[in-house]
């Protein structure tokens, strides 16, 4: 068990994750500035977002990247509650335009992108852990401890990280 701070942020035993930081989310043009919501965090973010995975690479703390893939052409992954709730609350996000699309600009990484070794765990739903690999990513690694970044604010971490504190 680690004990000590400097036992669970020493690189053997930590990564840094980097969750949800794609256009969709950040970048204007995306869905949640479609939806009219304030991105002024998500830019006050960047440059400390930008310093501290430096920090992690430098100090080789390995980045686990974690991305959202929403839409697709089929909609394999939302069911019909979800996109019944999202045209009664997302303003035509989901429904008419599609959020987080695999190999488009929505769904890729915004202004900071992962190097060629670093993993990228795909997530289709809000939990990083619900229908991913990222568990089996970091015990394969040894990872006990872990640092996640949210694209802004506590809220996309905290659902995202639920699973691991409870």
């Amino acid at each position: 068990m680690l004990s000590t701070l400097r036992e669970k942020v020493s690189p053997q035993h930590a990564a840094l994750l980097v969750v949800d930081v794609q256009n969709d989310f950040c970048a204007e043009g995306g869905a949640m500035h479609r939806e009219g919501r304030d991105l002024t965090l998500v830019k006050r973010m960047i440059p400390r977002l930008e310093r501290l995975i430096e920090a992690a690479r430098a100090a080789n703390v390995p980045c686990v990247w974690i991305r959202n893939v929403y839409n697709t052409g089929p909609n394999h992954y939302l069911s019909e509650v979800w996109l019944e709730q999202a045209k009664r609350r997302r303003k035509g996000a989901y429904v008419q335009y599609p959020v987080c699309e695999p190999g488009e600009w929505n769904g890729d990484f915004y202004q900071v992108k992962p190097h060629p070794d670093e993993v990228i765990v795909t997530k289709h739903r809000y939990g990083a852990f619900e229908s991913s690999d990222l568990d089996l990513v970091l015990r394969s690694r040894g990872i006990a401890s872990v640092m996640p970044l949210p694209r802004s604010g506590r809220s996309s971490v905290m659902r995202a990280m639920r699973p691991v504190t409870s």
